[in-house]
């Protein structure tokens, strides 16, 4: 009977141990560590480097950056501004190219006349036979110069 004594009271006891080790109501919940779920400092300022030397990485790194950034934009805008007026100009050069070939294809010289230079062959009449042999100008009308 005496050991049957000792086995209730070693459940009791057991039970006891059980029950006390569970939180109890009444008592709030621990709460847990908050863990970001992103990084709190962006990767990109370069706080976390250690090649860094005297000045603090955001000042070594990070505005040389932002300098490095603002002149590349203003390349980019100057390269932009260029290849617009190469543009207007590959437009104007066109534009006089068609005007040329529509001048000569009239017939009128630049100066708007349709008469050259050393042409005498309204004297001398359109195929008489004489050429330079027979002491008169060269042979046949010049064409005006391009």
């Amino acid at each position: 009977m005496r050991s049957m004594r000792t086995a209730a009271i070693g459940i009791l006891v057991g039970l006891a141990f059980a029950w006390a080790s569970f939180p109890a109501a009444a008592q709030p919940p621990t709460r847990r560590r908050y863990v970001p779920r992103r990084p709190t400092m962006s990767p990109y300022l370069d706080y976390f480097r250690r090649d860094t030397g005297l000045l603090d990485p955001y000042n070594l790194f990070r505005s040389r950056d932002i300098r490095m950034n603002q002149l590349y934009q203003q390349q980019q805008r100057q390269i932009y501004q260029q290849q617009q007026e190469l543009y207007q100009q590959r437009l104007q050069f066109q534009e006089l190219q068609g005007a040329q070939r529509q001048m000569r294809a009239s017939g009128a010289s630049q100066t708007g006349h349709a008469s050259t230079f050393m042409n005498y062959s309204h004297y001398f009449g359109g195929s008489s036979g004489a050429g330079p042999a027979a002491g008169g100008p060269a042979s046949g009308p010049r064409s005006p110069r391009r």
